[in-house]
């Protein structure tokens, strides 16, 4: 089974490098993880262009992605974002600290958090809060895990990027995807777009940084 993984295309900035770079591809790919910051600011009819760019490269094809901080930052006609993008867009499958049956495995997507923010900082016990109810899901499922997130799962995949460290990830994250490793195969992230290092390895876990700008195309991954 074999699948493919980006991030932070910021369409429609990056939108013809990304046609280009699946014009390089040429197998079978059973299913899409996007790792958010699929478009840049409110531009989000662009995620349209983006399904017809995959299903005509791949054909009817699951897509599963997770928000970045700019699906999740911003309201739209004054509803909750969230509720507007799985409304509008149902053709992806959305995954917010959600998990997704795929036979042997499960796919799970969260958006993830930085270490510092105004929300993180001022929000009583949210991190405790968001990092509880992901070590729930990882009690509860009982087969092998695909993870994906927003923002880093690790300081070793983002470190080198020139935005400071408290932006890109969360040692909360860090300590879970440490402490659950023998449940997680692979481990994907975005969000930091220069980083020096794009994968590492905990135990039996692969964690890879996906962010379009740093690969400049698509990862692809077999199970």
């Amino acid at each position: 089974m074999k699948f493919l993984v980006t991030s932070d295309l910021h369409l429609p900035i990056f939108y013809k490098e990304f046609y280009e770079s699946l014009n390089n591809i040429n197998e079978k790919i059973d299913f899409v993880i996007l790792c958010g910051d699929i478009i840049d600011n409110k531009e989000h009819i662009y995620l349209k262009k983006l399904y017809y760019l995959l299903t005509n490269k791949f054909g009817n094809i699951k897509i599963f992605s997770t928000f970045g901080n700019n699906e999740a930052s911003i309201l739209l006609n004054g509803e909750k974002d969230k509720d507007f993008y799985r409304r509008e867009y149902n053709f992806i499958n959305w995954l917010d600290y959600e998990y997704y049956n795929l036979g042997e495995y499960y796919l799970l997507g969260f958006e993830g958090f930085p270490e510092r923010t105004w929300k993180m900082v001022n929000i009583e016990n949210i991190k405790e809060y968001y990092s509880k109810k992901l070590e729930n899901i990882f009690n509860s499922l009982d087969k092998k895990i695909i993870v994906f997130s927003h923002y880093g799962l690790l300081r070793d995949t983002v470190l080198g990027d020139p935005a400071p460290e408290w932006a890109l990830y969360s040692k909360y994250i860090e300590n879970l995807i440490k402490k659950y490793s023998d449940k997680i195969i692979y481990g994907f992230h975005g969000h930091a777009h220069h980083s020096k290092n794009y994968k590492t390895k905990i135990n039996n876990t692969e964690i890879y940084n996906v962010a379009f700008p740093l690969h400049k195309k698509p990862l692809i991954f077999e199970i």
